[in-house]
């Protein structure tokens, strides 16, 4: 199902901004051993965070499911909707939950063994977010719409930013900078100029060029960081 920012508002945005620092301190949290900690208690731990995760997930999906088969039961066969509708929900409840109970924990095994996703994450939700805000029609009755349309091509970047270097700032608090760190700082200031540069050279019309570019720019940060850590690994084993 597709997400329609248009109709989401600022509160929505700062919903959005205000669960990254908790999701990214339990991450972080998940990351920093304690010495005094017994290995019991943080795996017990780890598995309270993940079921929570998975019953969050699948209420959400549960509504996705039900609505998605209301809309194809009233489509295929309205005298008999309710029960396709039904069989549809009973079919998707049957293959996603296993999938989303298997994807959550190559989710957490993929977020520890690259952290660097964590903040692509957050630098998601500060764009979308920023992008939420600039559209929100209080915002846009109150700055006119010229100032809008202006406003909204630099909302989301600013989010970006405004998230990243306030987990930055968490981290560094706690510990020196690692790999990840660095590599998603450089990764959001290639990604926000490159953004700049595909806004002014290619048109809004052309949407496929525009997410076409974007998705060489994806590739590159991606061969970028894996060449990194390659090089660091390799570095460490002859030190």
């Amino acid at each position: 199902m597709a997400l329609d920012v248009s109709r989401l508002t600022v509160p929505d945005a700062l919903v959005a901004l205000r669960s990254f620092p908790r999701r990214y301190g339990e991450v972080l949290r998940s990351f920093e051993g304690d010495d005094n900690i017994e290995a019991a208690e943080n795996l017990w731990r780890a598995v309270r965070i993940v079921a929570i995760a998975d019953i969050v997930m699948s209420l959400d999906n549960v509504i996705a499911i039900a609505a998605a088969a209301d809309i194809a039961a009233a489509k295929v066969d309205l005298a008999h909707a309710a029960a396709i509708k039904a069989t549809l929900i009973i079919f998707g409840l049957a293959t996603s939950v296993p999938l989303i109970i298997a994807g959550s924990a190559i989710l957490m095994a993929l977020l520890e063994r690259f952290r660097v996703l964590v903040w692509a994450g957050g630098a998601l939700l500060g764009w979308v977010a920023g992008d939420i805000m600039a559209t929100d029609p209080a915002v846009v009755g109150w700055v006119g719409d010229a100032a809008a349309h202006h406003l909204h091509s630099w909302a989301g970047r600013v989010g970006a930013i405004i998230v990243v270097g306030l987990g930055m700032i968490l981290v560094r608090r706690h510990r020196p900078f690692h790999l990840d760190e660095v590599m998603a700082a450089i990764g959001l200031a290639v990604w926000i100029i490159g953004d700049i540069v595909i806004e002014a050279t290619i048109p809004e019309s052309a949407p496929l060029k525009i997410w076409a570019a974007r998705g060489v720019i994806a590739v590159v940060l991606t061969v970028g960081y894996a060449l990194s850590r390659s090089r660091r690994q390799v570095e460490a084993e002859k030190a």
